[in-house]
């Protein structure tokens, strides 16, 4: 027996791909029946968006100034190492360490960020 989860289930179940299982609790494991509704796309956006449950995506900031960019490069850490010491993620890390551009900020006068 294949597992599927609630939303392919309900789409299986209902029999119809223009409409959605909407899970009323936002949790997406969740198959209580008095926690699902059918809706369509639309109907699930819009609850989305009244829930205020979007993905927030933040503008790509400049992160590190040279001098941080030189340190990480050259450093014997871990990205999840350097991620903790900087505070930012083990994929900003990544990003920095594999040359991403957007990656840089200039310092200010006395060379802090």
């Amino acid at each position: 027996m294949e597992m599927v989860g609630v939303d392919r289930f309900g789409t299986l179940y209902f029999g119809t791909s223009d409409q959605v299982v909407m899970h009323l609790c936002d949790n997406p494991p969740c198959f209580r029946y008095d926690h699902l509704r059918v809706g369509t796309t639309a109907d699930n956006t819009a609850d989305m968006l009244a829930k205020d449950r979007q993905v927030k995506r933040q503008p790509k900031l400049e992160r590190f100034t040279a001098d941080e960019l030189a340190e990480i490069r050259s450093s014997d850490e871990n990205q999840y190492q350097l991620a903790a010491r900087f505070g930012v993620s083990q994929s900003t890390i990544w990003r920095a360490l594999n040359g991403h551009a957007n990656y840089m900020k200039e310092s200010n006068e006395n060379g802090t960020r």
